[in-house]
């Protein structure tokens, strides 16, 4: 009979090594392979550090991707849409109680539909490892859909949002 040791503890030079080597940086290999990190203007170092402590890294909006924000069951509902109108989806992450989109920059500019909202630029929003994802959870976040380098449009998300809400709203008409 074998019992499995504890993985051995690594100490803080280690994190940065595999950070540098994740990164592309250690042996001048070129570009991060986690550009939306990078697109934000977190170092993917530091964010491949917290990750691997199994923490939640605080990424700030604005720069490489915007965040749209919207109910949960809105945001499944988009995720279901979109992909049966074969519209790209970049991603989405749940909250547990709110579904949030990467959008590419200034697309949901004028946002102004009653369900959802864009984070405010330069806002810090806090992103688990992109292996979690739903239903696994790492203080109530998951990913739905992984992240990587596209990110959708605001206008399809946007109009995914309004036709969900004009639905919902005419089947809560019929039924009064």
């Amino acid at each position: 009979m074998t019992i499995d040791a504890a993985p051995p503890r690594r100490t803080p030079g280690e994190h940065l090594r595999r950070a540098q080597i994740a990164e592309g940086t250690a042996f001048g290999l070129g570009g991060p392979p986690l550009g939306w990190v990078a697109s934000s203007g977190a170092s993917v170092a530091t964010t491949l550090i917290t990750w691997d402590h199994g923490d939640i890294a605080e990424l700030p909006t604005g720069l490489g991707w915007d965040i749209v924000t919207v109910p949960t069951d809105v945001g499944w509902k988009a995720v279901r849409y979109l992909g049966r109108m074969r519209v790209p989806a970049g991603p989405v992450l749940s909250t547990g109680h709110d579904v949030c989109w990467f959008v590419t920059p200034g697309t949901a500019d004028g946002w102004d539909l009653a369900v959802g909202s864009v984070l405010p630029s330069g806002q810090t929003f806090g992103v688990p490892h992109p292996a979690i994802t739903t239903p696994h959870a790492i203080s109530g976040r998951s990913w739905i859909v992984q992240p990587r380098e596209q990110l959708t449009d605001g206008a399809d998300l946007y109009g995914a949002c309004a036709a969900y809400s004009a639905s919902r709203a005419m089947h809560l008409g019929a039924a009064s």
